[in-house]
């Protein structure tokens, strides 16, 4: 695979399944892969249908080789918007896809999933209504090292801009987590703060002008 082979587009809903293969592998003892597969398809079901939704995904269109998707983002143009209707139309069913992980860890994952009900994007100061939440970015194993990840969130951004957003944040984990801390910091985002979160996990917030 050479990096001039993948493509990016708008993810649709029968990208799903691929979209979660993706994040599996690329996360695999990830607080939300645990949750399991069914968890990650209300996900990334929310962001692909969600009228303030983002997502993109980039794949391998390579000669003689079936397309196949290798990465994805995934965000919104309205988080706080967007993770209300979630929990109002898919709490049901996100509940119900956690079930098997509650009960084998009730503590860890109720603490988290009590953190999630209540998260609606966490916009930093100043971001409130003028930024896009890049929530996810996930790129397979054998993609990695082609400039994927990049691309990605360039075009996320790209989006973001053309909805006339001013900016986009994330959080990313504090711990243990510098490769991804210096990745976004490469590609212009700069550390807005630093918090402790409900669960009692440590995140930095950066922000990007676009």
């Amino acid at each position: 695979m050479d990096s001039g082979a993948i493509q990016l587009r708008a993810a649709g809903p029968a990208d799903v399944e691929a979209i979660v293969r993706v994040h599996l592998a690329a996360f695999p003892d990830f607080f939300l892969s645990r949750l399991g597969a069914g968890f990650l398809r209300q996900l990334y079901r929310t962001f692909v249908q969600d009228p303030d939704g983002i997502c993109l995904v980039a794949h391998c269109a390579a000669a003689g080789e079936t397309s196949r998707i290798v990465g994805f983002i995934a965000g919104s143009s309205a988080p706080a918007m967007l993770f209300r209707r979630a929990l109002l139309h898919r709490g049901v069913a996100f509940a119900w896809a956690a079930t098997f992980a509650l009960l084998r860890h009730p503590l860890v994952v109720g603490r988290r999933l009590a953190a999630a009900v209540r998260y609606r994007g966490d916009p930093p100061a100043g971001q409130i209504g003028s930024g896009a939440l890049l929530s996810s970015l996930g790129v397979a194993p054998e993609a990695r090292q082609l400039g994927v990840g990049r691309q990605l969130v360039d075009a996320f951004c790209a989006v973001a801009r053309d909805s006339k957003l001013k900016s986009v944040y994330l959080t990313t984990d504090n711990r243990d987590n510098e490769g991804v801390n210096r990745f976004y910091r490469s590609l212009g985002f700069e550390l807005s703060a630093t918090t402790t979160r409900s669960d009692g996990r440590i995140m930095n917030t950066y922000v990007k002008s676009i």
